[in-house]
């Protein structure tokens, strides 16, 4: 039982691996700046579920890692059918029955573990992530600097909100928005709309209570006021 886990996360990690070689064998129908920001978030994502799935042993990691084989499922309806991709596609499909399957269910926390972090600051932080394959994916004849500056500053962004900064997730309320702008204008009309839906449900998740905590958990404990006693007066 406790090889197992370990099987299915690197089966996970095997099949992101194939389709970051896809990609960057052959990126039609993306441009080539555009499938790298691509393969490098399929990448991105297979590490994370790699580590959620082992380490954290967080059930948020199982829906990720499934939902990255469904990302990866959905390209291979898109790309041209080659060798590589009947591969990528086997190791995919492979990938999405292990995650899903009752294989992980005795391995994974039944409840978050104490002091992890509630689904609200999780979405903030693999929705910066996910901007960096969404981008190439808005943008598909290929990407400009705005682009490249709004992925930088989501990843930063990112780092430093999982690292409770404060000014990550200021970053997420004021810099993001306001970078993706360019952005957005910058890419294709029905990319652009995609892309401004996206940023705005990531901003709006970013200005929750339970975002705020993230970074400033004592505030959430601290004691509420004490009502001072009323001394008697002498008789």
């Amino acid at each position: 039982m406790t090889r197992v886990p370990f099987l299915v996360a690197a089966l996970s990690m095997v099949a992101a691996l194939a389709w970051a070689a896809r990609l960057a064998t052959d990126p039609d129908p993306l441009a080539g700046p555009s499938a790298l920001l691509v393969s490098g978030g399929i990448l991105g994502f297979g590490l994370i579920t790699t580590t959620g799935l082992l380490l954290s042993r967080g059930r948020w990691a199982r829906n990720v890692a499934l939902a990255l084989g469904g990302f990866e499922l959905a390209m291979a309806a898109v790309v041209d059918l080659d060798a590589v991709t009947i591969g990528a596609t086997v190791l995919s499909g492979a990938a999405l029955v292990a995650v899903g399957g009752p294989w992980l269910d005795g391995w994974l926390r039944r409840r978050p573990a104490a002091g992890a972090p509630g689904p609200r600051p999780l979405l903030v932080t693999i929705g910066a992530l996910a901007l960096v394959p969404a981008l190439g994916l808005v943008a598909p004849g290929g990407v400009g600097a705005a682009h490249l500056v709004l992925a930088a500053t989501a990843v930063a962004s990112a780092w430093a909100y999982a690292r409770s900064h404060p000014w990550g997730l200021w970053a997420f309320r004021v810099m993001v928005p306001a970078i993706g702008i360019p952005a957005v204008l910058a890419s294709p009309f029905l990319g652009g709309l995609v892309l401004a839906a996206g940023l705005a449900a990531l901003t709006a998740v970013a200005w929750t209570r339970e975002a705020r905590l993230a970074v400033d958990p004592e505030l959430a404990t601290l004691p509420g006021p004490r009502p001072v006693p009323r001394r008697r007066e002498a008789s």
